[in-house]
């Protein structure tokens, strides 16, 4: 399981990066006021998410589908061993 770890952490971030950024085009499709206020004002991406359900569902399963691939080692193994291999992964040396 050691070695999927890193996978699926590098695999999950551009995933939610990519829903992050559908979400925010929907908000600024609705509105240019929408789309900044997602953008600069905490929290209101809720109120959008809840006002504007039928235009972002896609673009937030797709950031939940990321974040439950993200915890999957976490089902799997100790939350000391993952937590491990994720700092080990990323400052060792080849």
């Amino acid at each position: 399981m050691g070695d999927i770890v890193p996978f699926l952490f590098m695999a999950t971030a551009p995933i939610w990066l990519i829903g992050r950024i559908w979400f925010l085009v929907e908000s600024f499709r609705a509105s240019i006021w929408w789309g900044l206020g997602v953008l600069f004002v905490p929290f209101i991406d809720l109120i959008f998410l809840f006002t504007h359900w039928e235009e972002v569902s896609r673009p937030v399963f797709l950031q939940l589908l990321a974040i439950l691939l993200a915890l999957i080692p976490f089902l799997f193994e100790k939350p000391e061993c993952v937590l491990k291999t994720y700092s080990c992964s990323f400052h060792s040396a080849p």
